[in-house]
């Protein structure tokens, strides 16, 4: 991505957006909204299984323990 820069003399010469000092790093994170973790501190913990039960679990389980509360009961 490149910006112009205009010079005294009314030409126009690009420079690469890393080099430009306008756009530094603490500004490009000052755009950036913190909903991110906002929303992740805002959710309630994961319930996790008890010990006793994993003994009856599925591989599938055992990577993503989170999950077991979304399997229908049968």
């Amino acid at each position: 991505m490149l910006y112009w820069h205009k010079h005294g003399d009314g030409w126009k010469t690009p420079v690469p957006m890393e080099e430009d000092p306008l756009l530094d790093t603490d500004m490009l994170m000052s755009e950036f909204s913190d909903t991110l973790f906002s929303t992740l501190s805002s959710h309630q913990p994961v319930a996790w299984p008890n010990p006793r039960e994993i003994a009856h679990l599925g591989n599938a389980d055992m990577i993503q323990p989170g999950l077991i509360p979304l399997q229908p009961n049968l």
